[in-house]
């Protein structure tokens, strides 16, 4: 009989998870599966669990979290080189990955179609040695994540981030960004208030960068196109962007990242996720 790995975060979104946890056990021995459970103790906690445990006859590993619950799985079995698929109970405050997944935001619903089985490989992001199933984010916006703390966005949901956001607008300000890639010849050099690095799933980085110097900031930063004023937008498989000042906030799947200068490749359809039913 195989085995599943349930990572549950006992402090992620409202915190009440934890009254799922025999309808995820039930679910999965009608299946004939084995549980075994790693409650987290503090951020940092789950990755480094799964970079040290057995992983002996397991199936599938399950995240109970949120998007920073994801990231850490991610990171974990990344570093082993594992393959084993990933499927999200969402259970945090931003359950941004799962929605991409087509899971549904209720907890047992979402168990549910994990039962399914179905699942789909999409790309892995890496930014010096640091991987990630969404995006990078360089200014204003990475500072602003940064700046929530737990118990505000569990108290306050999304709410928190437009808060924070308000006094964080306001102590923004520009920086250089000098982006480099194998197919062009010379950088390019861009004066920019914002920059993330996306993954569209299609083998390559989507760089988006919103310009310095705009009267008025857009309300959607990552829906900006490329001929809309104040946008700046490349595509690669490998980037290298150098950002000469200091202190500047990055974040990777909205977590506190890595220092500058940036190193990005792709990883192309590198882990299967279990996907909701079309």
């Amino acid at each position: 009989m195989g085995s599943v790995l349930l990572l549950y975060n006992p402090r992620a979104g409202n915190t009440f998870f934890r009254y799922s946890l025999d309808y995820f056990a039930e679910e999965m021995q009608k299946l004939n599966y084995d549980i075994r459970l790693f409650r987290s103790s503090e951020k940092g906690s789950m990755e480094a669990y799964l970079r040290s445990c057995s992983l002996e006859q397991v199936e599938a590993v399950f995240v109970a979290g949120g998007d920073g619950s994801v990231n850490e799985a991610v990171n974990g079995l990344m570093a082993r080189d594992s393959h084993i698929p990933v499927g999200i109970i969402p259970a945090g405050t931003d359950n941004l990955f799962s929605k991409k997944l087509g899971m549904s935001q209720d907890v047992e619903t979402a168990i549910r179609q994990l039962t399914k089985w179905s699942m789909r490989a999409y790309d892995i992001g890496e930014v010096n040695g640091r991987y990630f199933v969404q995006s990078c984010r360089v200014g204003f916006v990475a500072a602003l994540k940064q700046k929530v703390s737990l118990d505000m966005k569990n108290s306050m949901g999304r709410a928190a981030f437009y808060v924070k956001g308000m006094g964080q607008l306001a102590k923004t300000r520009p920086f250089t960004a000098e982006i480099h890639w194998p197919e062009q010849e010379e950088p390019k050099k861009e004066k920019l208030i914002f920059m993330e690095v996306r993954l569209p799933d299609d083998g390559k980085l989507e760089l988006l960068g919103v310009q310095a110097g705009l009267s008025k900031i857009p309300k959607s930063l990552v829906r900006l196109k490329k001929d809309k004023e104040g946008a700046v937008h490349y595509w690669a498989e490998q980037l290298f962007v150098e950002i000469p000042q200091g202190h500047m906030a990055v974040g990777v799947d909205g977590e506190v990242g890595v220092s500058p200068p940036l190193a990005f490749q792709i990883h192309s359809k590198r882990i299967q996720f279990f996907v909701g039913e079309e």
